[in-house]
């Protein structure tokens, strides 16, 4: 049961970081989209706070749930 905690907050962590760095990624897409959104999207550091937390956190709870179904099976 620890094993499987672990692998699981493991994979989320991993998920975060990966989904930081696609965000970071796509910031030029994120540019090009702003005019026609009106929104946003990235400033001259990178992309917008709520992006990245958006990002990260779809990414940690794939990974979380790839992780927990594939130990539990």
């Amino acid at each position: 049961m620890l094993k499987r905690t672990f692998l699981s907050a493991l994979f989320a962590f991993f998920g975060a970081i990966t989904g930081l760095v696609v965000c970071a990624l796509l910031t030029p897409i994120f540019w090009r989209l702003e005019g026609p959104l009106g929104l946003e999207l990235a400033g001259h550091s990178g992309p917008a706070e709520g992006l990245l937390i958006g990002f990260a956190a779809v990414s940690a709870f794939v990974g979380f749930t790839v992780a927990f179904r594939r130990r539990r099976t």
